[in-house]
């Protein structure tokens, strides 16, 4: 960490430093903001060297007020961590007895709550040091005694867990205005409250009582744009550990579960980074549960469009290859009025028309909602098709296709006599040809139809 991004931080004289470095300084205030901020930065790199020298030669007498009275903001900063160093700790808080101006314990309390780690060395002695402040009634430090009386802020881990109780009720937002750490959501003390917080969660649908709208209310209650990196993986636990013992959630309760993975942590294949310490078991059952969303997703919008009344066999078809676990990977190009923030978008296609693709094997399908013929490639001819793209372009899905069906045109295959099981059992003819992954009509059947004599299927 630069010591201008621990300035930005930290407290200025215990108040909340507001400058950003922005583009196009243009005002004399804003180009005296700058130059100031560029002189302290400077300022803390030269302390911070000034405590290494200290600490490598014993030359403790050299340092000045000015960097014993920076000496807290840089306590866990750099490698190796200046709190970790023999005698540096210990001498900085010595110091801040001795300061009952409160400078120093200002300055303490800031970077303590940004650097805030159960782990990181010396987080204890320092929080036992902020409450000898507080109880001596340092200057500066009211509102923090305030906050602690009321959190036992300074008192981990209790701290972040009486806060992530309250978020519960009143959100994330609110609760951390309440406790004063408004301008510390990139802190280590406010990761560690989301992380008690999705604990909180986790317990809760672990009691399997949770509804749909109890979960998204709790859900709700994080009101972030997105986790930090080192909370996805516990945002998978919260969400899937309360199933991976077995047994299946109820739809609504799945579908609440889905969207928020798919908000924040993406599909695993698309996203491998955000699914690391995720257990295996656990990201199968992501793969498996994101599938079934974007198949009911996509059919609902086939249905509500009514542009095509044989979705039901089209959907039944490819369930059923889902629950044989051959779908790797099922992803959306969805319609420019149909794709939310962060989906994926189909141009150029016709009106209302949004597209499926599904990694099968060595293979990628591709069916449209409406208006077109199923397709498919092979992953290497389709490796610009696979997941992870902000936008599809029609006329790459229209490209020609492997031939589904012996002397057929490039063009697909056309999805007609579903109800005779006509297409799906070319379909899967191929599929079982180019992947030796089987499918029978009993399975690939809607299981609710009464569906009419098979046909004799014309050889292919």
């Amino acid at each position: 960490m630069t010591a201008a991004r621990v300035l930005a931080r930290l407290a200025e004289d215990g108040g909340t430093l507001s400058f950003h470095h922005r583009p196009g300084l243009t005002t004399a205030a804003d180009r005296l903001a700058g130059a100031v901020v560029r002189r302290r930065a400077v300022a803390l790199d030269a302390v911070e060297a000034h405590l290494r020298e200290a600490q490598h030669r014993y030359r403790w007498h050299r340092l000045d007020r000015s960097d014993w009275r920076l000496a807290p903001s840089l306590l866990w900063v750099g490698e190796p961590q200046l709190a970790a160093q023999y005698g540096v700790l210990d001498r900085v808080l010595s110091r801040l007895e001795r300061d009952p101006g409160g400078f120093m314990g200002r300055r303490l309390v800031h970077a303590w709550l940004m650097a805030y780690a159960p782990g990181r060395p010396g987080m204890l002695t320092a929080a036992e040091a902020i409450r000898r402040a507080l109880a001596r009634g340092d200057a500066g430090l009211e509102e923090w005694h305030r906050a602690h009386r009321r959190f036992a802020l300074f008192s981990p881990p209790d701290g972040p867990e009486a806060i992530a109780r309250l978020a519960l009720s009143v959100g994330l937002t609110e609760s951390l205005e309440q406790a004063g750490l408004t301008g510390f959501h990139d802190g280590g003390f406010v990761g560690a409250v989301q992380r008690s917080l999705l604990f909180m969660i986790g317990r809760t649908v672990f009691g399997r009582d949770m509804t749909a709208d109890h979960l998204a209310a709790r859900l709700d209650s994080l009101d972030w744009q997105s986790p930090a990196a080192g909370l996805k993986n516990v945002l998978a636990d919260a969400l899937l550990g309360p199933w991976a013992g077995g047994g299946e959630p109820a739809d609504d309760l799945r579908a609440v579960v889905t969207a928020t993975i798919r908000r924040h942590l993406g599909e695993p294949g698309q996203h491998a980074d955000h699914w690391q310490g995720v257990a295996p078991e656990l990201v199968a059952m992501a793969r498996l549960w994101l599938a079934h969303d974007a198949l009911d997703r996509f059919y609902q919008q086939v249905e509500a469009g009514g542009h095509d009344d044989t979705w039901r066999y089209r959907k039944a078809f490819w369930l059923a290859y889902l629950r044989r676990g051959a779908l790797d990977c099922v992803w959306l190009a969805l319609g420019p009025h149909s794709a939310t923030d962060g989906e994926a978008r189909l141009i150029g296609g016709k009106r209302g028309q949004s597209a499926l693709l599904m990694v099968i094997g060595s293979l990628v399908v591709m069916e449209w909602s409406h208006g077109g013929r199923c397709r498919a490639w092979t992953r290497t001819d389709a490796a610009a098709l696979l997941p992870g793209q902000a936008t599809y372009d029609a006329r790459a899905l229209r490209r020609s296709s492997l031939r589904i069906v012996r002397l057929h045109l490039l063009t697909g295959l056309a999805q007609n006599g579903g109800e005779s099981w006509r297409w799906q059992d070319r379909m899967a003819r191929f599929i079982r040809k180019r992947t030796g992954i089987d499918m029978t009509r009993a399975e690939g059947m809607p299981k609710k139809l009464n569906p009419a004599p098979a046909c004799s299927a014309a050889k292919t």
